[in-house]
């Protein structure tokens, strides 16, 4: 009797560790759904700047966490937040740029960039190709403080980082544009790097193509 007792009371056990499990959100999902109630609050409430903040501190830091929400996979299909995507990123996340701290801005920037690849791959498309867009702008824009927060970031880091930013498709740069050579006398150590960076990406493309 007693034996059958405690193999009951394992079977239930182990019943509720299992329900348990599945009703648990993963933590992916968790940000998922704060990114999805700032993103509606936002648009409710388009005069709050405490509710833009929050999304900005909500979303991806790094890149697999945001081809994970927002990208496509070809063998897992489409991340969590893949089909509002475009809504997030061009409607929200991209003016945040006028909102927090340029500083906070470049480098969430940079860190997504950091080990990031180029749409096409295994994972694609709009959710890369709009935050390569997004640097590309604002470096072009501001290269003494994209410099200046690139020098937080280790070498292999930036390195990695500038090979994400000129890896194809499109366009395809054959040297440092000329929005970027004030890099140069601002920080040669950085734009040392970003050589190095271009010169691994034209290296990659000419092997594998577009």
């Amino acid at each position: 009797m007693i034996k059958r007792v405690v193999f009951l009371l394992i079977i239930l056990f182990i019943s509720t560790q299992a329900q348990t499990a599945k009703t648990e959100k993963s933590e992916l999902e968790v940000k998922a759904d704060l990114l999805r109630k700032y993103y509606n609050k936002s648009v409710k409430y388009p005069d709050s700047v405490e509710i833009k903040i929050k999304f900005f501190n909500a979303f991806p830091d790094n890149f697999d966490e945001l081809t994970a929400l927002y990208g496509y996979d070809y063998e897992e299909g489409p991340g969590i937040l893949y089909s509002v995507g475009n809504a997030h990123m061009n409607n929200l996340f991209r003016n945040l740029a006028a909102i927090v701290p340029k500083r906070d801005y470049y480098r969430k920037l940079i860190k997504i960039g950091t080990g990031g690849k180029r749409a096409g791959y295994k994972i694609t498309l709009s959710a890369v190709t709009l935050i390569k867009s997004f640097i590309q702008n604002e470096f072009f824009e501001n290269p003494a403080l994209a410099a200046d927060v690139l020098e937080e970031f280790s070498d292999t880091e930036i390195e990695s980082f500038f090979f994400f930013f000129f890896d194809a498709p499109h366009p395809v740069w054959k040297s440092i544009p000329k929005e970027l050579m004030p890099i140069k006398k601002i920080n040669p150590r950085v734009f040392m790097l970003m050589k190095s960076g271009l010169e691994k990406a034209l290296k990659y493309i000419k092997k594998n193509g577009h």
